[in-house]
């Protein structure tokens, strides 16, 4: 599966692109320099302290899905350039990396140390490589962190879900309840990755592999097998003859695996010929970006910013979201209530009693 991952991102996927668009957004979001009115130009450096005669707060950067960690890697990167330019580092940085595969894993884990190894001692920066399943676990590797610590309480987090694992998620909605509101505070920040909506529907690479007889490249290939190896590995544990497997890639929208307003989920099915049955494998969803800001306004993220990134055909592809994490909102007895971290104890005691969403 690392193997295949790592051929589709060096075979026409234009990693190059997103690379870069990850670099305009720590060098934005980073910016040490003051507006007209004496704040720092980027958030993230404004909530960190960064500026002179700031008061610094440590960070715990918390990746979910990372892949081999290139663009972690360049967040680690702009993180300390900044607190160069700033004059003073923080406290502590704390790099986590959660991914369920173990080559992957070590590839950026080791990329990480590396770096970090280079150009500080190393004691303020910590790497926590976790092997779980951030979406389906119960995230235990929260607890490792240093702002889980009663003595660093002050810090702050930054979950990131790049490349578009936003997208890829069974249930959104169950992720941001169940998961992200467990891993991002009331205050922390949230940088996620997703892929645009375009305006017709042919312009998405993707669509090519919804037409009957389309030609099979070289990427199309490493997807296919990263789709199929979970199959495979668990026939072959089972003894079992391999299968006739085909791929089949479709559009969903309006039904249960696109309900966030105006996104469209590219299916990707595993098709068993001897069973004459399907199974989805992998979901890639694009989003219209109005639908996706109100939606998350109202599951509890506000959205600072927002960054636009093209294709090599000079069409806005990819959108990268800086968020910051509010209260959490709903719906009861038809009016707005709001729970903060002072009355969460209040709610469960008196949860049977509230009539919501259903979303609790």
């Amino acid at each position: 599966g690392a193997l295949a991952w790592e051929m589709l991102i060096g075979s026409g996927y234009e990693q190059d692109r997103w690379l870069r668009g990850v670099d305009e957004c720590v060098g934005a979001w980073l910016d040490t320099r003051k507006d007209g009115r004496g704040r720092l130009e980027g958030g993230l450096a404004r909530a960190l302290g960064l500026g002179r005669g700031g008061r610094p707060r440590g960070l715990d950067v918390v990746s979910l899905g990372p892949g081999e960690g290139g663009k972690e890697l360049r967040v680690l990167q702009g993180l300390l350039e900044a607190e160069e330019r700033a004059g003073h580092p923080l406290p502590w940085i704390a790099l986590g990396l959660v991914d369920v595969s173990i080559p992957l894993l070590l590839k950026a884990a080791r990329a990480s140390r590396g770096r970090v190894a280079r150009e500080t001692e190393g004691s303020r920066v910590t790497l926590l490589p976790v092997c779980a399943d951030f979406e389906e676990g119960p995230l235990r590797f929260v607890g490792r962190l240093p702002t889980a610590l009663h003595e660093q309480t002050e810090g702050l987090r930054l979950a990131l879900l790049l490349g578009n694992n936003f997208g890829n998620l069974r249930d959104e909605e169950a992720f941001v309840r169940q998961k992200l509101w467990h891993v991002a505070r009331e205050g922390d920040f949230v940088w996620i990755e997703v892929g645009l909506r375009p305006d017709r529907l042919e312009d998405e690479p993707l669509y090519r592999l919804t037409q009957p007889g389309y030609e099979e490249t070289a990427a199309d290939t490493s997807r296919r097998i990263l789709l199929q190896g979970p199959y495979r590995r668990w026939e072959a544990a089972l003894g079992r003859p391999p299968s006739t497997l085909d791929m089949r890639v479709w559009v969903r929208e309006d039904d249960d695996s696109a309900r966030i307003p105006g996104s469209i989920n590219f299916c990707h099915d595993l098709t068993i010929k001897e069973e004459q049955r399907a199974c989805s494998m992998l979901y890639s969803r694009r989003y219209d970006l109005e639908g996706l800001t109100g939606w998350l306004e109202e599951h509890g993220f506000a959205v600072e910013r927002i960054v636009k990134v093209d294709d090599s055909r000079r069409r806005p592809r990819v959108a990268h979201l800086l968020l910051r994490r509010t209260s959490v909102t709903g719906n009861r007895l038809g009016g707005l209530y709001t729970i903060t971290q002072a009355n969460v104890g209040l709610l469960q005691l008196e949860s049977s009693t509230i009539s919501g969403n259903g979303t609790w």
